[in-house]
């Protein structure tokens, strides 16, 4: 059973086979299904897909066209989803890019991705026009969010000649570039992995099946929206009809809470994360009955932090899993049971 669920009786959204498609498929299935549950507010299927093809809208409206990259810097939000969306549904790659990154390192992934537009949020404006005009290839920015408007930038969200783009005309095979994720970079600068339509549907789909996921399933992904983990619990519960707490931002007692007030039934940390849930704990006594799966990956999980987790997550099997960016599904799966 998964808990605090508000799709439970949700119909299952056809499996189409381009990533561009999944939203779309969720809001003819179950336009007034929770999709999206952020600090503020409840984002149905609808009204996501509204949002989203306004969006791939606006980014068509000016130029771009399908195999154009699009570089995308927000944190995570409902803002990061959409973007996320729209940029696929507009036929371009998205280049998810790291919010830590200082204006060095975000200058070489924006001419190392040859992106012709950017997403961007207003936190990151500063560091951004710090660097737009080194990148030759980049055409527009768009500041998607509350700020003034830069010079020569596009409020994302007014759509340009909306009323005139058929996105249905805008032709996205399984087999087009879909992303590109970036390495970490550890030994060396971070190298561009691009995966097409077809690769992220075969990870979405590999963790459906291993986490079993149904549109009962809620999730909370922790770490960063950036990263590839995304495509496995963001996107892969909307796939299927189920819904995902945003978490924007984090600080401990934040997430407690957001975990006690929203109920997800699936929890994605890394194990520092799940020791440092441990320790706060300690001292506030929660017991988190909602998730009756976690799932950690990154790094080893220290055996006395596997053996402490039933007393925080007395429902909750411990899955453990391991990828890497340039193999887009996971590799392997550790399942509760081993």
């Amino acid at each position: 059973m998964t808990a605090g669920s508000e799709n439970s009786a949700s119909v299952q959204p056809e499996r189409v086979d381009t990533l561009a498609g999944v939203i779309a498929a969720a809001a003819v299935a179950n336009p007034d299904a929770a999709a999206l549950v952020s600090r503020d507010e409840t984002v149905t299927f609808g009204e996501l897909s509204r949002r989203v093809d306004r969006l791939a809208c606006s980014l068509v409206g000016r130029g771009i066209r399908p195999g154009d990259c699009v570089g995308v810097l927000l944190n995570s939000s409902i803002d990061f989803v959409v973007a996320f969306a729209a940029v696929l549904r507009s036929g371009a790659v998205l280049a998810p890019l790291n919010v830590k990154h200082k204006a060095r390192e975000l200058r070489y992934c924006l001419e190392h991705a040859d992106v012709a537009a950017a997403i961007v949020g207003p936190e990151f404006v500063g560091v951004f026009e710090g660097v737009r005009d080194d990148v030759a290839s980049l055409e527009s920015v768009l500041l998607l969010g509350d700020a003034p408007l830069p010079s020569g930038w596009i409020e994302g969200s007014s759509a340009a000649n909306e009323e005139k783009i058929d996105l249905a005309a805008v032709d996205v095979t399984p087999d087009d570039d879909a992303l590109m994720f970036f390495t970490s970079g550890t030994t060396g600068q971070p190298k561009g992995v691009v995966c097409t339509h077809r690769n992220c549907l075969a990870a979405i789909d590999s963790w459906i099946d291993a986490l079993a996921m149904t549109a009962r399933t809620r999730s909370m992904m922790v770490t960063p929206y950036f990263h590839n983990a995304f495509n496995a619990f963001v996107f892969a519960p909307l796939r299927v009809g189920g819904s995902s707490v945003v978490l924007e931002g984090f600080q401990l007692k934040t997430l407690f809470h957001r975990i006690e007030r929203d109920r997800p039934s699936l929890l994605f940390a890394t194990p520092s994360i799940y020791i440092a849930m441990l320790a706060y704990a300690e001292r506030r006594p929660v017991v988190l009955g909602s998730i009756d799966t976690a799932v950690y990956g990154a790094a080893p999980m220290p055996p006395p932090t596997i053996r402490a987790l039933p007393r925080l997550l007395p429902g909750a099997g411990l899955f453990n899993a391991y990828a890497q960016s340039e193999t887009c599904p996971a590799i392997s799966y550790l399942r509760p049971e081993f």
